[in-house]
């Protein structure tokens, strides 16, 4: 089987375990991860620390952890959270006033540019750790370029994301069908499960339709999957510097190919389907609704949790469909940013080295 080649796109969010260390110039501590907690225990008392971020399924999660460092470090951590353009827009408003209202800036990774003169750049945090605490090596590869820019480290990536069919695994029996390959396939699983004699409540799937970033995620996410496909021209998998050359190609045959299967899977979705993003697809297949959809990873236990599904049990996962040679996974996330106008970095970094860690 031909290597998978990984490609950040446009999206909601990244990679995983990191992170510790000292302030740029103070020596590596000795001792490893017990050494580092024992040097958060009440090392905050009284102090509050706040996060802004996505609100994405990983934030009670987060909300639950954070409960940890709290008790270990007698801070308080806030967590603000935003659906996925007014985060950025705040969090941009937030870095033009130079505000310190925010610790940590939770970004999605193509962002990571524009977060350049906002962040305090974490090489050297980084450099200076105890790698049994920071574990850069240990975040996956694609994460850590996302990450970078100029050179500098803009933040940790600590919430990976990929795409993956997700399928009710009961329709598909009923039906007789397989997770799709191609795109064909894909067209043809949706026309099967659209209003069928044996499920004629149900649609095929639903794509993200909606106006601006969600539709612009999808071509991304499509575009490179049909063969030489790319939205710009040095912006491909493997290139040495996608930037280089940004004229757009979207009118290219490729591009067309593109907007015309999105066409062409409109009749095999719920009316209003030119409406939906990330949460109402996902919405749609917990509640039965579809039959599959293509969707970030991080909504896959959504579907298995009985809070939010009436599907628990149902659910398969494949990996998602293409029509090029090779398949080019989407790959997006979040990472955390140390806020450069913040009243304390140390305190900032203290958490993000201990919320990242192994």
């Amino acid at each position: 089987m031909r290597a998978k080649r990984f490609m950040p796109t446009a999206t909601v969010a990244l990679a995983f375990t990191l992170v510790a260390c000292a302030a740029p110039g103070v020596a590596a501590q000795e001792g490893g991860w017990d050494a580092f907690v024992d040097s958060l225990s009440g090392k905050y008392e009284g102090k509050t620390l706040r996060v802004i971020t996505i609100n994405d399924p990983f934030v009670p999660a987060m909300v639950e952890v954070n409960k940890q460092f709290s008790e270990l470090t007698g801070a308080e951590v806030v967590v603000d959270g935003l659906g996925y353009d007014p985060v950025y827009q705040d969090e941009q408003l937030a870095c033009q006033q130079q505000s310190d209202a925010y610790d940590v800036i939770v970004l999605d990774v193509p962002w990571t540019q524009a977060f350049y003169n906002c962040t305090e750049h974490l090489n050297d945090r980084i450099d200076a750790g105890d790698p049994e605490v920071i574990a850069y090596d240990d975040y996956f590869e694609v994460m850590r370029e996302a990450v970078l820019w100029d050179g500098q480290i803009i933040g940790l990536p600590f919430a990976p994301y990929f795409v993956l069919q997700h399928y009710n695994t009961d329709y598909f029996d009923q039906l007789g069908l397989e997770p799709a390959t191609d795109f064909s396939g894909m067209l043809e699983n949706a026309k099967a499960a659209q209003n069928s004699d044996i499920l004629p409540d149900v649609s095929g799937t639903i794509l993200n339709n909606q106006a601006g970033s969600a539709v612009g995620q999808a071509f991304f996410e499509y575009i490179y999957n049909i063969e030489g496909g790319k939205p710009f021209e040095s912006m491909y998998p493997g290139t040495e510097d996608a930037y280089a050359d940004m004229t757009p190609l979207f009118s290219s045959p490729q591009g067309i190919e593109v907007v015309e299967f999105f066409k062409a899977m409109l009749p095999y979705q719920p009316e209003g389907a030119l409406n939906f993003a990330w949460t109402e697809r996902q919405n749609f297949f917990n509640t039965g609704i579809i039959a599959f959809n293509s969707q970030w990873n991080v909504t896959t236990p959504s579907a298995s949790d009985p809070e939010f599904s009436s599907i628990v049990g149902k659910v398969g996962t494949a990996a998602f469909p293409h029509d090029s040679e090779e398949l080019v996974t989407q790959v997006g996330g979040w990472s955390m940013g140390l806020n450069k106008f913040g009243n304390d970095p140390d305190f900032a970094w203290d958490y993000m080295q201990w919320f990242t860690s192994p």
